[in-house]
């Protein structure tokens, strides 16, 4: 492995754990209660602010607008929120409770497959590229749940 590929694995790092810190202290914003119309706004929003900045493309690191790609995150990610508080399910229990470790870990899965198989836009690579990020994630987030207990609202009590 060269330099290039080693300093992108630690700057997605050094991205991830900046991310997992924002997460953590927006959390009381994130996660109380929302209205209905205030999720519709944030889609709207979201809908909106992605169309105006459209050259977006994660893996040649395009953004765009970085003011509009961030609001456009941030409104998504209030809408997805939203939703997900309306809808009862453990799945989504579970992967919104395990969305900083998830979130933190597959941005480097995703750098690899990139690093080795390139990118495409077809369905099975798409298919292929979510299983190969998905299944690391099944060993990754219990052990992190048990070494950091904090990412997941815990407070380790010795």
């Amino acid at each position: 492995m060269d330099l290039t590929f080693t300093l992108c694995i630690l700057a997605r790092t050094i991205l991830c754990f900046t991310l997992l810190l924002v997460g953590y202290y927006m959390r009381p914003i994130l996660l109380s209660g929302k209205p209905w119309w205030s999720i519709l706004v944030s889609c709207s929003l979201w809908a909106v602010l992605s169309q105006v900045n459209k050259p977006v493309f994660l893996h040649a690191a395009i953004v765009g607008n970085v003011v509009l790609f961030f609001a456009a995150g941030f409104c998504g990610t209030y809408f997805l929120l939203g939703v997900s508080e309306k809808i009862h399910s453990q799945f989504l229990k579970y992967l919104g409770k395990n969305t900083l470790p998830i979130m933190g870990t597959h941005q480097n899965i995703e750098y690899l497959i990139t690093y080795f198989w390139g990118t495409s836009t077809s369905a099975t690579f798409i298919i292929l590229s979510f299983l190969l990020m998905f299944l690391p994630e099944l060993f990754v987030v219990p052990i992190l749940n048990r070494v950091c207990p904090c990412l997941v609202g815990k407070i380790d009590k010795r």
